[in-house]
């Protein structure tokens, strides 16, 4: 059958078209803390905005104190 069909000038093949969700120029004009998240599994690609979290004085304080000791190297 697939013979006569391809004799008959019949193209079975399958085309796959493949759209984008979100063009290049919008990925690079994304506010700072913004991002597209794709999760593994069947989970929607979705737009995230991150907030900063503002970090406790004593610990800022620490952070520079054990780094300025080398005790932490980032």
């Amino acid at each position: 059958m697939d013979q006569i069909l391809c004799e008959m000038g019949v193209n079975m093949n399958n085309v796959e078209r493949k759209k984008l969700l979100v063009v290049p120029s919008e990925i690079i004009n994304l506010p700072d803390l913004t991002c597209y998240v794709k999760l593994a599994g069947n989970f929607p690609i979705t737009k995230l905005t991150m907030q900063l979290q503002n970090l406790n004085t004593a610990f800022v304080c620490e952070y520079k104190l054990l780094k300025k000791l080398k005790l932490v190297e980032y």
